[in-house]
């Protein structure tokens, strides 16, 4: 059996993860068991695409596990913006003011996570209908925003084949 090409498992991954932010702020309804599912196929292709990728470039599978993940959750971020935007697309001075200076922070590194992740919240949480849940934290402390679009060039490079 021929495996599929990382960028086909990427892709897989990508729409797993749509799915489950429309699913968060209640765009569409997905129950728990197929909820459960579906993050249990994202973690194995997360898993498989982070070891076929550290094989085929010689890095360390937890280093690129890491930095997927870390462009999972910008993304998710991204997700909830765009979506908030299109739900309210009035001019808020306030909270326009509190997502510039979170990406302010991402950029240059000067709130910890957990204190970006919070004020992000206080903005989206009227979206998740489903539960109160916080915007999802991204792990490593020191990437910031361009960091994370240069270095999702770089693993998008590494997909190209």
């Amino acid at each position: 059996m021929a495996e599929a090409p990382l960028g086909q498992i990427d892709a897989r991954l990508k729409e797993i993860d749509a799915l489950l932010f429309k699913a968060d702020p209640g765009q569409i309804s997905i129950g728990p068991a197929k909820r459960s599912k579906v993050e249990s196929e994202a973690e194995s292709i997360l898993t498989l695409l982070s070891n076929g990728l550290a094989k085929d470039r010689k890095l360390d599978p937890r280093t690129v596990y890491d930095m997927r993940q870390n462009l999972r959750q910008a993304d998710y971020i991204v997700a909830v913006t765009q979506r908030d935007l299109e739900l309210r697309p009035e001019a808020n001075p306030e909270r326009d003011a509190i997502v510039g200076a979170v990406f302010k922070w991402l950029d240059d590194g000067t709130k910890a996570r957990a204190g970006i992740a919070s004020e992000l919240a206080s903005i989206y949480s009227y979206m998740f209908v489903e539960q109160p849940k916080q915007i999802k934290k991204m792990d490593a402390p020191q990437a910031t925003r361009k960091g994370l679009l240069r270095r999702n060039c770089e693993f998008e490079r590494h997909l190209q084949y």
